[in-house]
C-alpha cells in the first residue's frame, strides 16, 4: 500500500460554485448577494464530497487486509 497525498476537491467545486452564483447574479442584477451564496454551497459539496472519498479510501484500505494463507 502505497501512501499518496491527495489534493483536496474542495476548491474546485468553491470555484464552480462561484461561477455559478455569480451567473445568477448577473442574470438577477445582484452579484454581492449571489457569488458568496454560490462558493458558500460550492465549498460545502466540495468538502461533503472530499470526505466521502476520504471514507471510501480508508474503507477500501481497510477491506484489502493481510493476505490469507
Amino acid at each position: 500500500m502505497t501512501d499518496q497525498k491527495r489534493s483536496p476537491k474542495y476548491p474546485l467545486y468553491m470555484v464552480i460554485g462561484m461561477s455559478v452564483g455569480t451567473a445568477i447574479g448577473v442574470v438577477n442584477d445582484d452579484i454581492g448577494v449571489w457569488m458568496p451564496i454560490g462558493m458558500a454551497v460550492g465549498l460545502s459539496i466540495g468538502v461533503a464530497m472530499d470526505g466521502r472519498a476520504e471514507k471510501d479510501a480508508e474503507k477500501a484500505e481497510r477491506d484489502e487486509g493481510p493476505p490469507s494463507a
